[in-house]
C-alpha cells in the first residue's frame, strides 16, 4: 500500500510538472521572420541556430521584399525584417514602421540559372555555348551573342515581377548593364527583351524554379546563393554586370528601372536586418540581430559573402545597442547619402543622421542634415 502512494505521488509530481512546462512553453511567443523569399534556407538556419541558443522558437515568412514590406505595414505584424533591398525597409514600403536603420551583413550577385532539361532547344544550347566561351576567354563578342539570344524570343527567361521582388528589378538591371558593355546602348538588350516577349514572369524568383526545373522555361534570373542551394546549375556573370562587387558601385548606379513607387538604381546586392516597429518582442528581436551579426560568418555554406564588421545605415537616431556593436567593432556605420540615390521617391522630410566617433570625448556625434 506504501509503494502505491508513493507511485501516486510520484505521478502527480510529474504531471504537475508536465502541465506548467507546456503553459510556460505555450506562452513563449515564436520570433516572426520575415526574409526575402530567396533567403528562406538561411532563415530557418538561422532560426533554428538562435532557438538553440535561446529556447525562443520562430516561424519563417518568406516573399519579394518589396511585398513582404506591404504585408508587414498590413498585418501589423512581424518582428525580424531580412530585405535583399535597403528601399524595403524605408518608410515608402514600412510607412510607419520603418525603424529608420538597417544593417547590411553579407553580399550576393546575380547569376542566370539553367538545368540540363531546361536547354532543350538550339537556341538555348547555342547560347550556353556563348557563355561557356566567353567565361573561358573573358571575350566580348561571346557576352554579346549570349544576351543576343537570350533576349531574342527564341528562350524563355524566368525575371520575377520587379514591383515585388528586388530580384526581377535587378534581373532588368543586369541586362541594362550587359547593353552597355557589349551594344553600346545601355538598352538594346532591355529593349530587345520586352520586343521579343522573352521573358515570363512570377510573383518572385522561387516560384519560378519549378518552371526551369520542367523545361518550361530555358533560363531563370536568379541569386547566386539560391542557386546553390536549389542546386541549379547557373551561368556566373562578369562583376561589372552582376550587381555583387562594391568596388564597381558607381557603374552600377548609371543604370536604373521604374517601378510602381519610384525608380530603382542600380546598387550592389546586400542582405539587410531590421527590425520593423510591428515587433511584438522588442528585446528578443534585438537579441536575434546581435546573434547573426555575430554569427553571419555560418552563412558563407551557402555561398554568401559576408561582412565583418557589418554596414549601417540608418536615418534616425541609432539605437544604444547598436552603438555598443559599433564599438566593440562588429558594425560600422556607412554613408546613407549616396543609397539614396538608389530610390527617387525617398521621402525628402526624414532626418538623416551621421555618427563620428569621437575620441577625445569617447562618444559618438550626431552631424544631422535634412535630405532632399
Amino acid at each position: 500500500m506504501r509503494v502505491l502512494i508513493i507511485i501516486a505521488i510520484v505521478f502527480l509530481v510529474i504531471t504537475i510538472m508536465l502541465y506548467y512546462t507546456n503553459i510556460n512553453q505555450s506562452t513563449v511567443i515564436p520570433l516572426s521572420i520575415y526574409v526575402a523569399d530567396a533567403y528562406t534556407e538561411e532563415a530557418n538556419f538561422l532560426g533554428r541556430a538562435f532557438q538553440n541558443f535561446s529556447g525562443v522558437p520562430f516561424v519563417v515568412k518568406s516573399g519579394g521584399s518589396f511585398g513582404l514590406a506591404r504585408e508587414i505595414v498590413l498585418s501589423g505584424h512581424g518582428d525580424i525584417f531580412i530585405p535583399i533591398a535597403l528601399e524595403a525597409t524605408f518608410p515608402t514600403f514600412l510607412d510607419r514602421y520603418s525603424p529608420g536603420w538597417a544593417i547590411a551583413f553579407a553580399a550576393d550577385e546575380m547569376v542566370i540559372a539553367y538545368t540540363n532539361i531546361s536547354i532543350n532547344n538550339e537556341y538555348a544550347r547555342y547560347a550556353l555555348e556563348n557563355a561557356t566561351m566567353a567565361i573561358i576567354t573573358n571575350g566580348t563578342r561571346y557576352w554579346y551573342n549570349f544576351f543576343y539570344i537570350l533576349s531574342s524570343g527564341r528562350v524563355k527567361v524566368g525575371i520575377s515581377n520587379p514591383n515585388i521582388d528586388p530580384a526581377g528589378v535587378r534581373a532588368w538591371l543586369v541586362l541594362k548593364l550587359a547593353s552597355y558593355f557589349y551594344a553600346n546602348d545601355t538598352d538594346f538588350f532591355y529593349k530587345r527583351m520586352i520586343q521579343n516577349k522573352g521573358n515570363v514572369t512570377g510573383q518572385h524568383a522561387a516560384e519560378l524554379v519549378p518552371s526551369l526545373v520542367s523545361g518550361n522555361i530555358n533560363f531563370l534570373f536568379i541569386y547566386k546563393s539560391s542557386a546553390i542551394v536549389k542546386k541549379l546549375n547557373y551561368i556566373s556573370l562578369p562583376p561589372q554586370i552582376n550587381l555583387g562587387d562594391p568596388r564597381y558601385s558607381s557603374l552600377y548606379s548609371n543604370v536604373n528601372y521604374t517601378l510602381i513607387n519610384g525608380v530603382i538604381y542600380g546598387s550592389p546586392i546586400y542582405l539587410f536586418i531590421t527590425i520593423p516597429k510591428t515587433a511584438k518582442n522588442y528585446d528578443v528581436s534585438v537579441k536575434f540581430v546581435i546573434f547573426v551579426i555575430k554569427n553571419s560568418k555560418t552563412l558563407e555554406r551557402f555561398g554568401l559573402k559576408v561582412f565583418h564588421p557589418a554596414y549601417l545605415y540608418n536615418y534616425s537616431v541609432i539605437p544604444t545597442w547598436i552603438l555598443e556593436l559599433i564599438m566593440s567593432g562588429d558594425v560600422k556605420v556607412e554613408r546613407l547619402n549616396d543609397q539614396i540615390k538608389s530610390f527617387s521617391v525617398f521621402p525628402c522630410d526624414v532626418k538623416l543622421h551621421r555618427y563620428e566617433w569621437n575620441f577625445k570625448l569617447r562618444t559618438y556625434i550626431d552631424h544631422s542634415i535634412v535630405g532632399g
